[in-house]
């Protein structure tokens, strides 16, 4: 099986990959950006929950603005700490299994 080169999710080093599916270096990157995904995640989860099925509390307490702060914030993080490597992971995927009725947790 050939190699292929792929640029690193977390650090945009390149590497040599013996699978198709690779997409980080090593396993310090996958852990740091897996790690910094779930803790952005719980956060933004937790917004969309009340956005959901609480809105009048939601409307009072900004929740909308609040989200799209986070998200500009993450984004700045990511231009400032990670040469503009951008965390958002397999976006056409999740609307996909979501847009499909699929399970966008299996994703």
């Amino acid at each position: 099986m050939p190699l292929r080169t792929g640029h690193c999710r977390e650090c945009g080093a390149s590497y040599e990959a013996g699978r198709a599916t690779r997409e980080f270096c090593g396993m310090a990157c996958r852990r740091a950006f897996s790690n910094r995904r779930m803790l952005r995640g719980a956060d933004m989860y937790d917004l969309l929950m009340q956005l959901r099925f609480d809105r009048e509390r939601a409307k009072r307490s900004g929740a909308w603005s609040l989200l799209c702060r986070m998200a500009a914030a993450f984004k700045a993080e990511d231009d400032r700490e990670r040469a503009g490597h951008a965390s958002p992971a397999r976006r056409s995927a999740t609307a996909a299994a979501i847009k499909g009725g699929g399970d966008a947790r299996a994703i």
